[in-house]
């Protein structure tokens, strides 16, 4: 069962469609970290625009270089803060 269970499909490196993301993190041209629910994604590139931005999908286009996965920390926040 796929629905709604946090997706990425990456075409021609040119285009990603992110589905069912938590939440977008931090936005530039050049990065855009993913909170995927489990796992963080940070996506780099050159010219990354997001064409679509919808309640369970995100168009992104531009050049892509690499794409990074990390497990979320729950605890984003120390009480140090």
């Amino acid at each position: 069962v796929l629905y709604k269970t946090p997706q990425l499909h990456l075409n021609n490196s040119e285009n990603l469609v992110v589905e069912n993301c938590k939440t977008i993190v931090s936005y530039t041209e050049n990065e855009i970290c993913f909170d995927m629910g489990a796992q963080l994604i940070s996506v780099h590139g050159d010219n990354m625009v997001m064409e679509t931005l919808s309640k369970n999908v995100i168009t992104v286009h531009g050049r892509f270089f690499n794409m990074e996965f990390s497990y979320c920390n729950k605890n984003l926040h120390s009480a140090d803060e």
